[in-house]
């Protein structure tokens, strides 16, 4: 019988850490979750990929902007056609206003970027870590083509990140 609780234990200890994730394993499983549903119809197609907002404050902060290197970076190992925006006049896809500028500039970035789909995330801080959720949406008709959850562990560097108390990783 004790084995048997201790087993069990175990299991509950394991499936609960299976939702939990380092940044990069997290990014890793959001690309692979986005990918799976581009393969079909949209394989091959540009892909943008905006920085993950707070969902509430709706600003990217370090967090937001380095799990969008970290995105991009998977997805493009995982065969999507990513559009580099860094190669381009305008270094990161700016939104102040996180998803509400996104909608509005929509036809804007798809004509400057020559990309069919964009790749919106948000994210939400809770008290061990922070859901993060994405969507590929078509930029031709605004349809949601697929979508991807994670959690990610608050370790003390992706705190630092949340809440920094130095200069920024990176200037918007």
């Amino acid at each position: 019988m004790r084995r048997t609780a201790v087993f069990m234990l175990t299991l509950l200890v394991l499936n609960g850490c299976a939702y939990t994730h380092s940044m990069e394993a997290g990014a890793n499983r959001l690309a692979g979750g986005l990918n799976a549903g581009l393969k079909q119809s949209y394989q091959g197609l540009g892909v943008l990929v905006a920085a993950p907002v707070d969902a509430a404050s709706l600003k990217a902060g370090d967090f937001g902007l380095l799990m969008q290197e970290l995105l991009l970076n998977y997805l493009a190992e995982d065969g999507v056609n990513v559009v580099d925006v860094e190669l381009r006049r305008v270094p990161y896809i700016t939104c102040e206003n996180g998803l509400v500028a996104l909608s509005r500039d929509a036809a804007k970035l798809r004509d400057e970027y020559r990309a069919e789909v964009i790749i919106v995330s948000s994210f939400v801080e809770r008290d061990d870590d922070i859901l993060i959720t994405s969507r590929a949406v078509d930029f031709t008709n605004n349809d949601v083509i697929t979508g991807s959850t994670v959690s990610v562990y608050k370790t003390e560097a992706v705190r630092k990140l949340m809440h920094p108390k130095r200069a920024r990783v990176y200037e918007y």
